[in-house]
């Protein structure tokens, strides 16, 4: 004799899983933004800190490294900021540089300003509040 309940059981977890499974796939379509903002985040702080210890390196100090641990970026009044520290040999310096788009326009080593380009930055500035 077969019992009707096994496959109401198996019935209901087919279910439960389905349901489950397409739940998770309709948030993931409308949070991909939201899921995938990490990634895109950190690539493009990746670009910035490489464009930076470029500079450092050919314009400040030959051998500069970056510690990317100690970094931090963000964004302000759509210029962006990368600040932290890098390693020059066993010494440390703090390091500040402000992006007007792809272009440097503010650069600060141990709190001494290497570079300022207020013209560069106030004509970006300009072209983003059109």
């Amino acid at each position: 004799m077969r019992r009707k309940g096994k496959h109401t059981v198996t019935k209901i977890i087919i279910a439960v899983f389905a349901i489950a499974f397409i739940s998770g796939t309709v948030y993931a379509v409308a949070n991909q933004d939201k899921l995938n903002s990490g990634v895109k985040d950190k690539q493009s702080n990746m670009d910035y800190y490489n464009t930076v210890q470029t500079y450092l390196n050919t314009n400040v100090y030959t051998g500069a490294k970056i510690k990317i641990s100690d970094s931090k970026t963000w964004e302000e009044e759509g210029l962006q900021e990368v600040q932290g520290v890098f390693e020059v040999g066993e010494t440390e310096h703090t390091y500040h540089v402000r992006f007007a788009g792809k272009d440097i326009v503010l650069v600060t080593v141990d709190n001494e300003k290497i570079l300022s380009d207020m013209d560069k930055q106030l004509e970006y500035m300009d072209s983003i509040d059109k």
